[in-house]
């Protein structure tokens, strides 16, 4: 009687490229090249993942207050209430001078996160962002969310043809520096910060 081959699954992979957007599809088939159910394909459309990744982070709304309140104060270590929180994002988000954008979960369609920043144009040097917040909720971090949030701003400022963000960071906030340098950000100095309360 004939030894029939043994059957092993090996992966063939495919990339493309169409106008930069990348398109990935795996196959898996037998060694001896008989049909079976062992035949999958897996296909990646990275278009259709990053127009999923915009339609998450939008601007912020008025009832996106609580969560931002909960946000401020389990990430910042930030006090405030709903109230304000409502208020203020009434008031900012008609300033053009601020952008302020949230990072709404596509399943629950909870907000999990979101940046602050305003624009930063200064007499002798070219025109920039300057970010005021950038915050994740603690049980939502290091699913990239933080990064998504700056990416939409970088995008804005390159379409606002801005040459720099710049953030001013808690010296104890060690794993907030990693971040910031793994996404391309430099420590240019360190400064003390002044302040002084006008009643």
């Amino acid at each position: 009687m004939e030894r029939q081959p043994e059957s092993k699954s090996k992966e063939i992979s495919y990339n493309s490229q169409r106008a930069g957007k990348g398109l990935s599809v795996a196959v898996y088939i037998r060694r001896d090249g008989r049909p079976s159910c062992n035949i999958f394909f897996e296909i990646y459309d990275y278009q259709l993942y990053e127009k999923r990744v915009k339609e998450m982070i939008r601007n912020v709304r008025s009832e996106d207050a609580q969560a931002l309140v909960s946000i401020c104060k389990t990430a910042l270590f930030h006090e405030t209430d709903s109230v304000t929180m409502k208020r203020r994002i009434q008031e900012l988000s008609l300033n053009d001078s601020y952008y302020i954008a949230v990072y709404e979960d596509d399943n629950d369609h909870r907000v999990l996160g979101f940046i602050q920043a305003e624009r930063y144009n200064l007499l002798y040097a070219g025109n920039g962002w300057n970010i005021i917040a950038l915050a994740v909720d603690p049980e939502a971090q290091r699913h990239g969310i933080g990064k998504k949030l700056l990416n939409a701003l970088e995008e804005k400022a390159s379409d606002d043809q801005y040459t720099f963000i710049r953030l001013n960071c808690n010296i104890i906030r060690e794993k907030a520096h990693v971040f910031y340098q793994s996404m391309g950000y430099i420590c240019d100095k360190t400064q003390k910060r002044f302040i002084k309360e006008i009643n």
